[in-house]
């Protein structure tokens, strides 16, 4: 996935983030923005949300074991919170949006 909690780094101060998370901070070595793993190897199959949907995972697995090409859904979570009138906290209020969690 490309958001969710670890796209919150390219929103914060990084430097503060490792201050208050780690007891040896200048061990930690980042990136400069936090991006899809797509942007750096091929994937062969992406789930959308974070966290991920047990269901679409399970059946992801299942289809893998069982030598069938799995069958995504072909929208993103999003449109769940759109079904049930949620407003949109990534757009209405600039807030990271946590999928279900939210």
């Amino acid at each position: 996935t490309a958001g969710g909690i670890q796209a919150l780094r390219n929103w914060g101060d990084v430097e503060s983030f490792k201050q208050v998370v780690y007891p040896s901070p200048h061990y930690i070595q980042s990136l400069k923005t936090s991006t899809p793993i797509a942007e750096h190897v091929h994937v062969d199959f992406e789930l959308w949300g974070c966290p991920i949907d047990k269901g679409q995972l399970l059946r992801v697995i299942t289809d893998l074991l069982a030598g069938v090409h799995p069958r995504l859904p072909a929208e993103s979570v999003c449109l769940e919170c759109k079904r049930h009138e949620n407003v949109c906290v990534m757009v209405a209020k600039g807030l990271a949006c946590l999928g279900p969690v939210t």
